[in-house]
């Protein structure tokens, strides 16, 4: 692979705005973005359209050992002592990394690049899913979560409960990554929020997903960002904006469990309110980690704005994972997905960013660059 390279098509540049031109790629990052089209060194035709590579910023990858679960209330489904974790008790570790493997590379022939994962078992569930995806091109920012201590103990009894060793699971996780404030003893998850900070890593959890009632003690702990909040109304929106925490939304999935049809993910509202937003795909039990269809199901249901749905899942999870990608910009890591343009399903679209949002699909793809390096699409 040649150390420094042009790729050539339409590009949706840092504005979001699609130019005609090329891009110089050096050692894996992007050198320049130029004005007018360039012969392609890499093979990739000059008729594509060239956007950000995807981030999930919130997946549960380990569900991935069951696909076809019913349609189910929340707690039934993914609370403690639900049905997912019941199921992951009793799978071992070669089966749940392979799982987790096939998902991964599903991800990658998706257009995505990079995710994060809210891992369970703690950190011995960290250590399956980076041995899973060893060797793939695709970066996991890793959320771990200790076992062990269970819900609603009291503050001794979860503190000198003997089933997780939270420092054990700091040396390998990117950062602690829990359920709803309901389901623990708060001073545990006070606990575990000084630990992150004295370890420099991130916090954050599920909040205002089964009801606004965790809303404002998940504020309180300052995570670095929060998970849901379909529940939320202005009151909690508005010290959510106050206080500058992301918020990460999951739409589909919250359609799957019911929540949404008690109160829809209010994500025009948490735009208009300056709140920072991206996106996940959540529970592979519930959805396959497609971004198109998260896209698609976003701008048409809750947004009429493919520009800021794709912002969404591209520059502002970067930012919220504080990651150097989700732009075309000098300087970013060339994380890249280039779509067809002339392929039967987007020719004639005159709106390319509308075209990738509402209607592009895995088979548009034409090539995905992970830092840098062109991967062939079938991976």
């Amino acid at each position: 692979m040649m150390a420094e390279y042009a790729l050539s098509g339409s590009i949706v540049n840092e504005n979001f705005e699609v130019i005609t031109g090329h891009l110089i790629i050096k050692n894996g990052l992007i050198k320049e973005v130029c004005l007018g089209r360039k012969k392609s060194e890499v093979g990739v035709d000059s008729n594509g359209l060239i956007l950000p590579a995807f981030i999930n910023a919130h997946t549960h990858i380990g569900d991935s050992v069951m696909k076809d679960v019913p349609y189910a209330p929340l707690d039934k489904l993914v609370a403690p002592g639900g049905l997912k974790h019941r199921i992951l008790e009793t799978t071992n570790d070669a089966e749940l990394r392979g799982a987790i493997k096939s998902t991964a590379i599903d991800m990658l022939n998706l257009g995505t690049q990079l995710f994060c994962d809210f891992r369970e078992g703690d950190a011995r569930g960290v250590k399956i899913l980076r041995g899973a995806i060893k060797g793939l091109s695709i970066g996991a920012k890793v959320f771990g979560r200790p076992v062990g201590v269970n819900p609603n103990l009291d503050a001794n009894a979860s503190r000198n409960n003997d089933g997780a060793d939270p420092a054990e699971l700091m040396k390998v996780a990117d950062g602690i990554g829990m359920s709803s404030t309901a389901d623990y003893d708060y001073e545990y998850l006070c606990d575990l929020r000084r630990a992150a900070a004295k370890h420099k890593m991130a916090f954050a959890l599920h909040a205002g997903e089964r009801s606004r009632e965790d809303i404002e003690d998940a504020i309180a702990l300052e995570p670095d960002f929060l998970v849901h909040l379909t529940q939320a109304g202005k009151k909690e929106l508005k010290m959510v904006a106050d206080e500058g925490i992301p918020v990460i939304v999951c739409a589909r999935s919250n359609f799957v469990t019911g929540v949404a049809s008690v109160s829809r993910p209010p994500i025009a509202e948490m735009l208009a309110m300056g709140i920072k937003v991206g996106a996940g795909t959540d529970n592979v039990m519930l959805n396959s980690p497609n971004i198109f269809s998260e896209m698609e199901f976003i701008s048409k249901i809750f947004l009429h704005d493919d520009v800021s749905t794709l912002r969404m899942f591209t520059e502002s999870n970067a930012e919220i994972l504080k990651e150097n990608c989700g732009v075309i910009a000098e300087g970013k890591i060339a994380n890249l997905v280039v779509l067809n343009e002339k392929s039967n399903n987007i020719k004639n679209v005159s709106n390319l960013i509308s075209g990738a949002v509402r209607r592009a699909r895995p088979d548009d793809i034409v090539s995905v660059i992970y830092k840098g390096k062109c991967l062939k699409k079938s991976l």
